[in-house]
């Protein structure tokens, strides 16, 4: 299991902000050490499950919960350290893909929705004959 952990814990709960580079920079570490130990984190329930591009949230505000939290959870981190991590980058980058196309999707509906809307006010106005029929 990753030493700074602990640390990195300690540092979120304290600003209570959630940030991979927050951990980068306070630890003086790679972005990808980084991002490993938030999800040893996550895995604690010391911070909330990625969602998309939405921050993570600090789920605890006691820095005394820290070594509990550790300890409870010490197994599945140390056997998330030893999987293959390309798996776990490969699952971070479909789910941020994923509410891309998700955000995407949804603008298109909303753009749809807006014409729609527009082309129904417009036929009110001209069967209210307060505009022109010019098609």
């Amino acid at each position: 299991m990753d030493e700074l952990i602990k640390s990195a814990a300690e540092l979120l709960v304290q600003t209570q902000q959630c940030s991979t580079s927050l951990i980068q920079r306070n630890l003086e570490i790679g972005y990808h050490r980084a991002g490993r130990i938030m999800n040893a984190l996550e895995l604690a329930k010391i911070v909330s499950q990625q969602d998309g591009f939405k921050p993570r949230i600090v789920l605890i505000k006691q820095k005394e919960q820290i070594t509990t939290l550790l300890d409870e959870h010490k197994s599945e981190i140390e056997n998330y350290f030893n999987t293959d991590y390309t798996i776990e980058f490969s699952k971070t980058q479909e789910n941020m893909l994923q509410a891309e196309r998700d955000k995407i999707a949804n603008e298109l509906l909303e753009k749809e929705r807006k014409r729609k809307l527009k082309e129904e006010i417009k036929q009110d106005l001209i069967n209210k004959v307060l505009l022109p029929n010019n098609k």
